[in-house]
């Protein structure tokens, strides 16, 4: 038979087991909700951050495409069809300049 400052003691430990269970749970959904936001502001971050790289893209790879109508009319055709006009001397695609329009009245 247990004592009665036994019993005080261990309802004690229990109320604080309880206590404790209940405050990681809150903290967890604190943690959970602050990690969303995180994640959506990381989100944010990057596409802003890849759509630039990719617009870099963009126009290096129409630079090349443009380089390669020099010597393929194939290209020129396709790239004609999608409204880029190709003009003058094809420039080198490290240099960034663009020798490749969009028309303004192009069909996609």
């Amino acid at each position: 038979m247990m004592r009665r400052w036994q019993f005080t003691t261990l309802l004690v430990l229990a109320i604080v087991c309880l206590a404790l269970s209940a405050g990681t749970v809150v903290i967890a959904r604190v943690n959970q909700r602050l990690q969303k936001k995180l994640q959506m502001q990381q989100a944010q971050i990057n596409s802003g951050i890849l759509g630039q790289r990719g617009q870099q893209i963009s126009a290096q790879i129409l630079q090349d495409m443009a380089n390669v109508t020099l010597s393929n009319q194939r290209m020129k055709d396709l790239l004609m069809k999608h409204g880029y006009n190709v003009e003058g001397p094809a420039q080198p695609a490290a240099k960034g300049t663009n020798a490749v329009e969009r028309s303004e009245n192009a069909d996609n």
